[in-house]
């Protein structure tokens, strides 16, 4: 899938999520291009799984998983090992489980205090969303390049209309 076709396709629940939980919808849109390379990755097409949020045996998670390979850095080499993952029944609830996630979640609470995408982004990794040591510019970038901020602000419009 092309990258704005991606976003054509997908900024309809990023802007949800955003409106409803407070997910900047830039970041959101960012991370589900980077986590499903560009929704082409098995996770995705398998369990529509955008985020790569795994199935812990101490979640509150109650539904299907799906095993897929996932690369982890250790601190000086990346490395792969099988996983199970969230599945889930529509993008939409891969989308609105994501932000329940960072909502639940007591590490990411610090992020909530803040609308910008840098800190955002800057703050999932220092959180530990990711093992990626660029994991922040990568999404800092994608916003940058695919002009995502233009979500956030359909979202903001969205929410003082309601």
């Amino acid at each position: 899938m092309k990258q704005q076709e991606f976003f054509a396709k997908y900024a309809p629940y990023a802007i949800d999520t955003h409106v409803k939980y407070g997910v900047p919808a830039s970041i959101t849109l960012a991370q589900a291009a980077l986590e499903s390379g560009w929704g082409e990755s098995s996770l995705t097409k398998n369990a529509f799984n955008f985020f790569g949020i795994k199935d812990h045996p101490n979640d509150e998670w109650h539904a299907e998983n799906y095993t897929a390979y996932t690369k982890e850095w250790n601190g000086s080499a990346y490395y792969s090992l099988p996983q199970p993952f969230r599945k889930y029944k529509t993008p939409q609830g891969s989308f609105n489980d994501h932000a329940l996630f960072l909502i639940k979640n007591k590490r990411y609470a610090g992020l909530f205090n803040d609308t910008n995408y840098v800190n955002w982004a800057n703050e999932l990794k220092q959180y530990g969303y990711a093992t990626d040591p660029s994991y922040s510019s990568k999404l800092i970038n994608m916003v940058k390049t695919y002009n995502l901020e233009a979500f956030d602000v359909k979202a903001e419009q969205k929410k003082k209309l309601k």
